[in-house]
This record gives C-alpha cells, structure tokens and sequence, in this order.
C-alpha cells in the first residue's frame, strides 16, 4: 500500500516547476551545427545562448596541448550552472570547489571533514537568494525560483537551497 509522503510531493513540484520553466536554454551555434537534428526545448523567458563551450575550445586550441576531459568536459557544466545561477565569473572556482567537496562528503567515511566547504556553500547560496528577492534583481535561475510558486505559495529558502545544490552537484557529475 502506497503512503502519501506531503514532502516527496511538495519536492517533485519543486522540480516539475524548474524543468518546466526554469532550465531551458538555447543550444549554441556550435552545438546546432553538431547535432542540428536535435529536437530543442522551449526556451524559457531570458534565455540566452551559452558560448561557453565555443570559448573552452577556443582556450583548449591556443593552448595546443590540452586534455578534453581536465580542460574541457570536466568545468563545462559548472561554469553553464553558475551563469544560470548568475553567479559572477570571479566565483566560479569557489563552486567548482564546493560542487567538489559536496560528491566527495557523500563518499566519505567522514562526512565531516567537508563541513566547513559545504557551510560556506550553503551561505554563499543564501546570500545569492537573498540578493534575487531584492526589487530589480538581475534574471537568472535563482531569481525565477525566488519567484516561484507551486500550490500558491512561495518556495521556502531551504526548498530554493535543495535545488540549487542538487543542481550544482549533479552538473558537476555529469
């Protein structure tokens, strides 16, 4: 027998609502012309191309000698997860660094030893909620999630917080 679980449901909302809004961006040039039979979500409002990728393999080909994987595969996610976050380009090793230490505490016999990254994470991130519920805030996805409601209320900043550690730490293990 199946038992209602308020919390599950209020989580997978949470989620429906960021696929359905909220993390659609526009393919870029290089990826349309790699896969152009791909079929393309609908973008959400402000989105935008991400030349990240031409700009790694701009840096990987003046460099000569690279490795795909450490210079390109590996921060390409985190770099795309924080300009949706907005967060600004002077931060990005910080959540590279956290996104690091969050898949590495899961694994660890000693969780602990990562609390110190994984507090400072968690501030940064409520400093960044808290920036997007202010008048004028700049779009982006923590923005909409400050903005959001499912059921008719607004998302609790733990809710917010859940889903864009979730975000973080999948995208880096992608």
């Amino acid at each position: 027998m199946a038992v209602a679980n308020p919390l599950h449901d209020r989580a997978a909302q949470v989620v429906a609502f960021v696929r359905d809004n909220s993390l659609f961006i526009k393919p870029s040039a290089a990826a349309e012309t790699l896969a152009p039979d791909l079929p393309q979500a609908p973008p959400y409002p402000g989105a935008k191309n991400y030349p990240v990728a031409d700009e790694l393999l701009d840096d990987c080909a003046h460099r000569g000698d690279f490795d795909l994987h450490d210079d390109f595969a590996f921060p390409l996610p985190v770099i795309v997860i924080a300009e949706m976050l907005g967060v600004p380009a002077a931060d990005l090793h910080l959540f590279k660094h956290w996104s690091d230490a969050s898949v590495a505490a899961m694994g660890s016999e000693r969780p602990e030893a990562y609390a110190a990254d994984l507090g400072a994470m968690a501030d940064y991130l409520r400093a960044r909620v808290g920036e997007a519920r202010a008048p004028g805030a700049p779009s982006s996805l923590i923005t909409a999630l400050v903005q959001a409601e499912v059921d008719g209320r607004r998302l609790a900043d733990d809710e917010i917080l859940s889903v864009l550690t979730q975000l973080l730490v999948g995208g880096n293990e992608t």
